[in-house]
């Protein structure tokens, strides 16, 4: 069976793998339908568009993304209309604003409980982050984490943002990892010497301050990525689709680590696309193969 769609996200599940969040036209034309469309086995065609679209809001109270409801088409150097994102209502730097300058939905979304978590992407390559309790999983995947720990829970997004700028603080580390560093750390990745560097990054956290050791696992989150070993000794090109050019890429799925999507070519080598470049930009064409 065919799915298509205008790709405006992507999601994982710890089982079942990577998810297009895609969306889709109703019979009558007048709205957009969002749907999920599973990787795992599957022949996957990407064309890019020559518009940009709107990718749409979240909703903050029930933790799901919905389609833009004006259908609307943008310069290409956003991803929301100003619409959605009112609609949305999310700011990240919300700890050096007044709580006046937030929304309704933010404020009560700030009052959950928030982790404050370490992400490994290699050994070499660990961050710090904040996620609301109910986002955790989604959070990390959707970065492209591979290894992950939870540091500690707290009452809610101000004493967890506390907790992180201290982490970067004391312990030198960042909240943020870019796009570059992440793709050296795919290609190169070693899981067992990454699991020791987590491992003992978050011994030291916890030896050197007064945060119980509550959370002392590590998390493996390959699975939700790929059902292959490793990336060393792959041939892997990347691509860059263009509108001006009409491009497209096609191939089976193989992996896709955070927005890192990678294709199986005919000669065994990848084709690996940084598909949120692209949200709302192309239209994709999944047919699974049994």
């Amino acid at each position: 069976m065919l799915h298509a769609g205008i790709c405006n996200g992507f999601e994982f599940d710890a089982k079942s793998g990577p998810f297009f969040v895609v969306d889709i036209q109703d019979d009558q034309l007048t709205h957009w339908i969002r749907t999920r469309i599973p990787l795992r086995r599957a022949k996957i065609n990407i064309a890019v568009l020559s518009q940009q679209y709107c990718t749409g809001y979240c909703q903050l109270s029930e933790n799901v993304t919905l389609p833009c409801p004006q259908r609307k088409i943008i310069s290409e150097r956003f991803k929301v209309c100003w619409h959605c994102f009112k609609l949305t209502g999310f700011n990240p730097a919300f700890h050096i604003l007044e709580k006046s300058a937030l929304s309704t939905a933010q404020l009560h979304y700030n009052n959950k409980p928030h982790y404050v978590y370490l992400a490994a992407f290699g050994k070499d390559l660990i961050k710090v982050g904040i996620a609301c309790h109910v986002r955790l999983f989604q959070r990390l995947t959707e970065q492209g984490a591979r290894l992950a720990t939870v540091v500690d829970l707290l009452p809610d997004a101000y004493q967890a943002r506390k907790l992180e700028e201290t982490l970067q603080s004391v312990f030198v580390l960042p909240d943020r990892v870019t796009r570059k560093s992440k793709i050296k750390a795919i290609i190169t990745y070693e899981k067992e010497q990454t699991r020791q560097y987590i491992e003992c990054l978050k011994n030291e956290i916890i030896s050197k301050s007064s945060i119980k050791n509550t959370f002392p696992y590590v998390y493996d989150l390959d699975d939700a990525y790929t059902t292959h070993n490793s990336f060393v000794g792959s041939s892997i090109e990347w691509i860059r689709l263009s509108r001006q050019h009409d491009t497209a890429l096609s191939g089976y799925f193989y992996a896709m680590i955070g927005g890192f999507l990678f294709l199986q070519q005919p000669d065994q080598t990848l084709a690996a696309i940084d598909i949120h470049r692209y949200l709302g930009n192309i239209q994709v064409y999944v047919r699974h193969t049994n």
